[in-house]
């Protein structure tokens, strides 16, 4: 008896292992440079404890992006719902579904904490790039040197998570304990070549790597500094709402305020059917921004007066 393909569910980490073999799959069959990054090429370089991933990350030729998409789009790959404001940065990836892969590809354009030119991170990665096995398939990757790189910068995003604290510091006795000192200083200078000195700085100094001359722009510094204290997650909107013309004012804070159903159930998978449940989780969301639009709004004042 022929077993029934379409009625098979994959497991998560099964998933994202194929997943893996199918972006190289895809990209390379229309010559398109990829690189994975942090999940399971991590636990391979050992630059994080064993733990299973939830999704896919790809780092893509910038001038790529695109047309990967629509290759995937071609075999029932679609790129899931995103806001399209609200954001301190420009938006750094494109996360493509389908509803038979219990996960996510994310394909990274560029990466938030290395404020090089999108290409220029490419190509820097790409001139080091590794090959690791992932489901049994060659899989091109970013370097062990690399990959700390994002790792840290991930981390730092959100500093204050337990997670992410635990995460930086494994990395730094990984790398103090099994790379030498000029392993190190690659580190560093790609760091620069990277324009990340300041945003991987309190990684950098738990790998006693001396300090160096500032990289960004005070107002790069400014919105580096305001998504790293966003818990909220709402300075995004502060600086696009105090931003905006007078006359687009009313409309951007509406949408801000009351997303459509498609936008809430993609943010809130968890919402229930019918109109009561998305109106409730729009009461939510007032209820969210009432009590962090005030501080997200001191803060904002507060990051224009100090960061320079």
């Amino acid at each position: 008896m022929t077993e029934d393909c379409s009625a098979l569910t994959l497991m998560v980490q099964e998933a994202v292992e194929l997943a893996h073999a199918l972006v190289t799959s895809v990209a390379g069959k229309r010559g398109i440079r990829v690189l994975f990054i942090k999940g399971p090429v991590a636990n391979i370089q050992g630059l994080r404890l064993p733990r299973n991933s939830a999704d896919v990350d790809v780092l893509v030729d910038p001038d790529r992006v695109g047309e990967l998409v629509d290759a995937f789009a071609d075999i029932g790959w679609v790129a899931r719902l995103t806001w399209e404001g609200g954001h301190l940065m420009p938006v750094h990836a494109v996360s493509i579904i389908n509803p038979q892969w219990p996960c996510d590809i994310d394909l990274h354009d560029r990466y938030p904490g290395f404020f090089a030119d999108q290409r220029v991170v490419f190509e820097e990665f790409w001139s080091h790039r590794d090959t690791v096995s992932i489901a049994t398939q060659p899989a091109q990757c970013v370097d062990a040197i690399g990959n700390a790189l994002v790792i840290a910068a991930h981390a730092l995003r959100q500093p204050k998570r337990e997670r992410n604290q635990a995460e930086l510091l494994y990395l730094a006795k990984v790398l103090l304990e099994s790379h030498d000192s000029i392993e190190r200083q690659e580190l560093l200078d790609r760091a620069r070549r990277l324009r990340a000195t300041e945003t991987l700085r309190p990684f950098l100094d738990q790998l006693g790597l001396p300090a160096t001359p500032r990289d960004l722009t005070s107002h790069e510094r400014m919105l580096w500094t305001m998504l790293v204290s966003d818990e909220t997650r709402t300075l995004g909107w502060v600086v696009e709402l105090v931003g905006s013309p007078i006359r687009k004012l009313p409309a951007r804070a509406f949408r801000a305020l009351i997303p459509t159903e498609e936008q809430i159930r993609a943010i809130h998978p968890e919402t229930g059917r019918g109109a009561f449940a998305v109106s409730k989780a729009r009461l939510k969301r007032l209820r969210h921004g009432a009590r962090s639009l005030p501080p997200a709004f001191l803060g904002y004042l507060q990051n224009r007066r100090t960061v320079r």
